[in-house]
């Protein structure tokens, strides 16, 4: 950063400084080695992206700039492609990383608030996400899913699947309550889905801690008990 702190000297009297982020970010969007090469390392090794940052004491006030800061820059200015971020994001999640990293995958993917068509093309990418052992990842990937349920789009058959080894993981919790929302709003614009979904609800039952099963009851006890039965005689026998 010397040729940072080499310029401060040369600026005009009365010139209105640019911030130490925006020197940095100015010198990163220069650089098209970094760009093509570079940057995209961070999605593909264990790196210390989530804690590195740059710091300038000659500048002031003192800014910390963190790579969490950068990227959603650099996609807002075209320097980074958005949808290459956003599906590489999710696919870094699938690794053995660090858990702080992984975090930080989390936390650059939200910083660049994808839209509900843009989550809706990732349904393969976060469907896959919820074999994760960590919760967090986990938990993630249903937040992210939430609001894609009661869309026309939305491909249930595989997340149902994997669903069936989340019900009774005790190591969720919030995630479940997520789950349990989005079947609510499955069975509203899908009844074919009434079978699959029964049986998610009973096998959530034997989850260790009370409000899951008090809110897998629930939605069970709403599935029987509809004024259109929704489950034919042999779905509810099993």
């Amino acid at each position: 950063w010397t040729d940072f702190v080499a310029r401060w000297p040369v600026l005009a009297a009365g010139e209105a400084l640019p911030s130490f982020r925006a020197l940095v970010l100015e010198n990163v969007r220069a650089n098209k080695k970094l760009l093509r090469e570079g940057l995209p390392l961070l999605f593909e090794y264990d790196t210390a992206a989530d804690s590195i940052a740059t710091y300038c004491h000659s500048i002031k006030p003192v800014e910390h700039v963190r790579w969490l800061d950068v990227l959603p820059e650099l996609v807002a200015s075209g320097h980074l492609d958005r949808d290459w971020v956003l599906t590489n994001c999710l696919l870094a999640l699938r690794r053995d990383f660090r858990r702080p990293l992984l975090t930080w995958y989390k936390e650059l993917f939200s910083a660049l608030q994808p839209t509900l068509a843009e989550r809706q093309a990732r349904q393969p990418e976060l469907v896959e996400l919820l074999a994760h052992p960590l919760p967090l990842v986990v938990n993630f990937a249903l937040e992210q899913l939430k609001e894609l349920w009661a869309q026309v789009e939305f491909q249930p058959d595989s997340l149902l699947l994997y669903a069936e080894n989340l019900v009774t993981r005790p190591d969720l919790k919030t995630g479940l309550k997520t789950l349990f929302a989005g079947l609510d709003k499955l069975l509203k614009n899908n009844p074919t889905q009434a079978a699959p979904v029964a049986r998610l609800y009973a096998a959530a039952l034997a989850h260790p801690d009370a409000g899951v099963q008090e809110r897998a009851a629930k939605g069970l006890t709403n599935l029987l008990g509809a004024k259109k039965p929704l489950l034919d005689a042999d779905a509810t026998d099993r």
